[in-house]
């Protein structure tokens, strides 16, 4: 049995593994939305990959828009633990001096490995949909969420255990 509680110890530390986290509900005061996701290590704050799409609204100042790594006119992606959240950072200006900019902030400022679900914080100034900060639209709704999934090397190392459990309470019963 300590061998099941100490794998099960050690299986939650090798869990540790990127994320993919999906923005939902994402409304901008504007009546525009955003949708999509992106791929955060919390062990290194890095941002991995990302595809958001930001549409709708005030489409004269604010067209539709990809994020995504490798796409045209997107400069990358990184958290901000100054801010507290995540800047999605373009060479598009579409007229205007500076770069546009989606800004996300999650309440706590905090994305984990853990997952779970996290709302947009309406409160900061931080959060929006900007060209460096003028023009900009920001949330009125939305939510981060992300569901970990158990890696390879954690089921292996269960299954590895459980067997090991087995034999024993297999050679203790026979004597």
């Amino acid at each position: 049995m300590r061998i099941v509680l100490l794998s099960l110890a050690l299986a939650a530390t090798l869990n540790a593994a990127p994320l993919t986290w999906v923005l939902e509900n994402a409304a901008f005061t504007d009546g525009g939305t955003a949708t999509g996701w992106f791929v955060f290590d919390a062990d290194t704050e890095q941002v991995l990959s990302y595809s958001i799409l930001t549409s709708g609204g005030n489409t004269s100042v604010f067209p539709a828009f990809l994020f995504q790594n490798g796409a045209p006119d997107n400069l990358g992606a990184y958290y901000d633990p100054y801010n507290g959240g995540f800047m999605f950072d373009s060479s598009f200006t579409n007229g205007y001096p500076d770069d546009l900019q989606l800004r996300l902030a999650p309440v706590g400022g905090v994305l984990t490995d853990a997952g779970g679900v996290l709302s947009l914080d309406l409160n900061s100034p931080w959060q929006a949909e900007c060209y460096n900060c003028s023009p900009y639209r920001v949330f009125q709704s939305g939510e981060l969420s992300s569901t970990p999934e158990p890696g390879s090397g954690l089921m292996a190392l269960l299954a590895a255990a459980l067997t090991l459990a087995g034999r024993q309470a297999s050679r203790r019963a026979r004597g």
